[in-house]
Parts: structure tokens; sequence; C-alpha cells
């Protein structure tokens, strides 16, 4: 299932979408979004999340909750840091990401803090 509610102008994360089990494709883009919703971790069969072009500073940990998220796309944001977590999405941790996209974003280099900081860089 789709749900599409890019360019809306919408400040808040739409906590309402995070009761969606059956999701796998949530398109977030070019809004004015500041933040992700922890519960983002409860669409655990999300595979696609376009969240860029917004003003997020950060995303959650529980993002790792979404095993089968294949493709993350969280370009021209305001990221400072990627959550250690992530790198639990990489194929060589047992998950499914094969594209991620963070570039136009303030991101410090702290990935050299992750458990396994390479199999992230392998997916950048």
């Amino acid at each position: 299932e789709l749900l599409g509610l890019g360019k809306n102008l919408l400040v808040d994360f739409p906590e309402a979408v995070c009761h969606l089990p059956a999701l796998q494709e949530l398109v977030l883009y070019e809004n004015q979004l500041v933040n992700v919703s922890p519960s983002i971790g409860n669409l655990r069969k999300l595979k696609r999340l376009q969240l860029h072009r917004n003003m997020i500073g950060g995303i959650p940990h529980t993002i790792s909750h979404c095993r089968g998220l294949q493709h993350l796309e969280m370009h021209d944001n305001q990221l400072r840091t990627l959550p250690n977590s992530l790198c639990e999405l990489a194929p060589s941790q047992g998950g499914a990401l094969q594209h991620i996209t963070v570039h136009d974003n303030p991101l410090e280099p702290t990935l050299r803090t992750a458990p396994d900081p390479t199999a992230l860089l392998a997916i950048l």
C-alpha cells in the first residue's frame, strides 16, 4: 500500500500513518516537517520512505524496526547525525536497505562511532 502526502506543506509528522501496519510506501517529500515520529518503527512492512526536501533534524533510532526498508530518501533536510541503529538495516546486518540518500544535509562525521559503519557506507 502507498500513501502519498508529498507537497502538502505539512509541519507535523502525521502520527496516524504509523498505525497503518500494511503500509509499504510512505511519501512525505517537499513538506515542512522538522521531525519523524519514533512510531515510524511500527511500520514493519515499509519498503520505501521518501522524506527528502523537508527540515528534518534527526531520524529516530526506531527506524531500525522497519526491517524491510529498502529505500530511504532523506536528502535536502537538516540532518546533523544519523542514528547508529540505521546500520542494522544494511544487508550485511540482515536488513534490506539498498538505497539511502542523505546528501545536502549538514551531517557531522559521526558514522565512525556506528557499530559497523562500513555496512552503512556500502549503501551510501
